[in-house]
């Protein structure tokens, strides 16, 4: 059986470890300490990244310089560089190509979230309410008038007409549409059978995000899938999805970060974290703490988030000789920036998940975090299997 050595801090309990007498820190303050080192490495690191994600990351890039003037980030839409962000989780496929590219060891790990959703033009109708099964039946072309019964009877008080819907879909692969359309294949099957896609299967094709939403903000009646916060941007409407046994709108933030917990996290043998989108807005046990994400839990209140969250994820070059590309992504789950990625619309990892993408990351752990060198199975570590410390 094939085994490997992954370095853990004592204390790591979404690991299930226990490796010393002496209580161990909860995984937020060990993540707090974490920060006491802050690894600047000078010059400017060139980056690809999906040209909707560069206004956002620039906040990032100003974080980095305020702390280590020396370094920065610069971002680029397409091209082989030593750092690349996806939208999404790089495949193997994709991973082994970055590892020849490289010709060396790579870091593969989730940086943030979005929500994605309807975003729509019906000037004095926002917040309109799409259950999947309707949401999907828009997007494959079944409904196609705004005044729909199985929309009207969802939104009483709404006075629709029967202006068509006119659907619209980004030309190129989009992480948002993934997570919608993942989330639409697990909450209604029977309606949406195409499972999940990253590219909208009918509508008028845009080439470019910004094209796309300069179409819609143009065309009275259409609609289409995208980030939340480029809506925002374009002042465009969003539809409102079910959570649980409530209606609830991604414009409030609090409902991303509790929706980003729902994310499946898998290590592969080289110790490369991915995730699934972030779909359903259940958070997976242990992976949601309310008190690090500054959201209040009123006694009794059910815990759900928005249902439909892209997770986006860095690959980097760790070469021994080239520090930059590495030291660039170990940056980008900093608290300073993910607080950066929160404050541009985008959401933050919730703090279980976020520290997690340390060992991923290769991230240096200040001396007196004690850590322990483990002989771990990969079923183990693939199946969260517990893992009992020697006292």
């Amino acid at each position: 059986m094939r085994k490997w050595v992954i370095t853990l801090l004592v204390g790591l309990t979404s690991a299930g470890l226990v490796a010393s007498c002496t209580p161990p820190l909860p995984p937020d303050a060990q993540a707090v300490a974490a920060e006491r080192i802050l690894n600047c490495v000078a010059g400017e690191q060139q980056i690809t990244t999906p040209d909707y994600l560069t206004a956002p990351l620039e906040f990032v890039n100003d974080t980095l310089m305020a702390q280590c003037p020396e370094q920065s980030m610069a971002f680029v839409s397409d091209g082989d560089l030593p750092v690349q962000i996806l939208d999404r989780a790089p495949t193997d496929a994709e991973i082994a190509d970055f590892e020849r590219f490289c010709g060396s060891e790579v870091v593969v790990a989730p940086i943030f979230g979005f929500a994605s959703d309807i975003a729509y033009n019906q000037p004095g109708l926002d917040d309109v309410f799409l259950t999947a099964d309707v949401a999907a039946d828009i997007l494959t072309g079944k409904i196609t008038q705004w005044n729909d019964p199985r929309i009207t009877d969802l939104n009483e008080g709404y006075e629709f007409d029967s202006t068509p819907i006119v659907l619209l879909r980004l030309g190129q692969p989009s992480g948002a549409v993934e997570a919608f359309t993942k989330w639409l294949s697990e909450a209604a099957p029977e309606n949406w059978s195409l499972g999940q896609l990253d590219v909208l299967p009918n509508g008028k094709e845009i080439d470019g995000m910004q094209s796309l939403l300069d179409e819609l903000s143009l065309e009275y009646g259409a609609l289409t899938v995208v980030p939340t916060y480029e809506a925002q941007i374009f002042a465009m409407q969003l539809a409102s999805l079910p959570a649980g046994e409530s209606q609830i709108n991604a414009v409030d933030s609090d409902f991303p970060k509790i929706g980003m917990a729902a994310a499946e996290i898998n290590f592969d043998d080289k110790g490369h974290m991915r995730t699934t989108h972030a779909t359903g807005g259940v958070p997976i046990e242990g992976q949601f703490d309310a008190a690090a994400a500054k959201i209040v839990i009123q006694p009794g209140q059910e815990i759900v988030g928005w249902p439909s969250n892209a997770v986006a994820h860095v690959m980097a070059c760790d070469k021994p000789d080239d520090p930059l590309p590495k030291a660039t992504a170990q940056f980008l789950v900093r608290l300073s920036a993910q607080g950066s990625i929160e404050g541009a619309g985008l959401t933050g990892l919730p703090e279980p998940i976020r520290f997690r993408t340390f060992p991923a990351l290769k991230v240096e752990l200040p001396e007196d975090l004690t850590s322990i060198d483990l002989e771990i199975e990969e079923e183990v570590v693939e199946n969260e299997t517990g893992l009992e410390g020697q006292q």
